[in-house]
């Protein structure tokens, strides 16, 4: 399954040979997607969410699809029928720049131009909660694999890591010296890989926050991703995609 985003805000899913459906319910460009696979696994995909705005992304389909906008909202999609479930509305003039959903599906976090970010109840759509503590824009959002911790990204050029239930800043993650563009987790949720406008990728462990290892790039990066394995990133930037092996 794949999802092109469209400058008219458009989300279009197609399978490998044929157009499933186009859903337009968005205003204005989508910045963020995410995957909600069946059951309680959520399936996270590499996207642009910078200063250009997103444009593809792909990834396994899975129960829900979430798309953030520059329209002020996020919509929660049924993939196979094209139906919008769910509209959650920021409630300022900002775009939602980046967006996550919990592994057990009944927690979205969002992030905005307003340097928040907001907890949202993944069933009704009511906000719970916002978490401050970014100075600029919010770019990337992941939950961590057993829902515990939320990880942020910024402009700011720093991680947050933020406790999912009470959402208290359990440390901060400083080394990139330019805008963070892209985070993801590895498959046992054991490592972060973070890509920043400074040309690298830092590559942190997740339960103590240390930093492991420096990948040095020749160009901004706009996605990282893990392999299946975790044990190389593949790192979108300009113009390249680069697959860096990740020392033992």
């Amino acid at each position: 399954m794949r999802l092109t985003v469209s400058d008219s805000g458009a989300v279009i899913v197609c399978a490998l040979d044929q157009l499933v459906g186009i859903k337009q319910s968005h205003e204005a460009l989508v910045r963020t997607m995410d995957f909600s696979a069946a059951g309680s696994r959520v399936q996270r995909i590499a996207v642009r969410a910078a200063r250009s705005g997103g444009r593809d992304s792909e990834g396994a389909t899975g129960e829900y699809v979430l798309s953030g906008s520059a329209d002020d909202t996020l919509v929660v999609w049924d993939p196979e029928t094209g139906e919008s479930l769910l509209t959650l509305h920021q409630g300022n003039e900002y775009d939602v720049t980046a967006a996550a959903i919990s592994p057990d599906g009944n927690r979205i976090v969002t992030g905005d131009g307003e340097n928040e970010l907001k907890v949202w109840n993944g069933n009704t759509g009511v906000e719970i909660r916002t978490l401050g503590g970014h100075t600029e824009t919010v770019t990337c959002v992941v939950y961590s694999e057993d829902g515990s911790r939320i990880i942020s990204g910024s402009w700011d050029d720093r991680l947050i890591v933020w406790d999912a239930r009470t959402g208290d800043r359990v440390r901060e993650l400083k080394r990139h010296t330019d805008d963070i563009s892209a985070l993801a987790l590895s498959s046992d949720g054991g490592l972060i890989a973070s890509g920043s406008d400074d040309r690298t990728v830092r590559i942190w462990e997740s339960g103590s926050g240390r930093h492991l290892h420096t990948i040095r790039l020749r160009d901004q990066v706009t996605c990282v991703l893990f392999d299946g394995d975790s044990k190389s990133v593949i790192v979108g930037g300009k113009g390249a995609l680069t697959i860096c092996r990740l020392p033992d």
